[in-house]
């Protein structure tokens, strides 16, 4: 994977994020107020994904990028979900559940290319170093505050963005882009939710 354009993009993003972890989060004065974001709705488009009939982008750049994405996925799920139970404010579950329904979406493309799904079935656990580095950072940020753990998901949101902007530039395949364009939707949606509780 260290050899792919969309990876090594994507890592760049995840190197930002890390330089963005350094900031020392100030706490707020007044508390943060609960959030009820609504997930999106599953719906049958995104448990069955169309197969993949037309390859234009290669086999090893999909392999590669739909296996970063999907445990780039987990991480937000997994990071919300820990964040949630340290601070009990709503905005992490709902939106937790909302990236368990990114996970779906990215999983029906990895079975219909024939990728091996390398997620961990436990919580913060990754195969990819970079990631699994930015899970301990996000976590350790997330702990120090109420107010930090907002500004975790703020960085969390802005790094899949950037990620799913590189790589529907990059990747052809139609039914690839329009999974893809469904998850930046959703990220910009949750960017935005986060910030409302700044």
């Amino acid at each position: 994977m260290k050899n792919s354009t969309i990876i090594a993009t994507s890592l760049g993003g995840v190197a930002a994020l890390a330089v963005g972890l350094a900031i020392v989060v100030t706490s707020q004065q007044s508390s943060l107020q609960s959030a009820t974001i609504q997930p999106a709705p599953a719906t049958s488009q995104s448990a069955t994904v169309p197969p993949a009939d037309v390859t234009t982008s290669s086999d090893e750049q999909i392999d590669e990028l739909l296996t970063y994405l999907i445990e780039e996925e987990k991480l937000a799920h997994d990071v919300y979900v820990a964040l949630g139970e340290m601070w009990g404010t709503q905005i992490f579950s709902n939106i937790s559940e909302s990236e368990s329904q990114h996970q779906s979406q990215v999983e029906a493309l990895l079975v219909s290319y024939g990728i091996t799904d390398p997620r961990s079935v436990e919580q913060g656990v990754f195969v990819n170093d970079e990631l699994q580095s930015l899970y301990d950072s996000l976590i350790e940020m997330g702990s120090q505050s109420a107010s930090g753990a907002i500004e975790a998901g703020i960085l969390v949101e802005e790094t899949d963005i950037r990620d799913l902007q590189v790589a529907i530039d990059q990747i052809d395949n139609a039914d690839v882009d329009a999974v893809l364009t469904r998850l930046l939707n959703a990220s910009e949606n949750h960017l935005a939710a986060f910030s409302r509780q700044r």
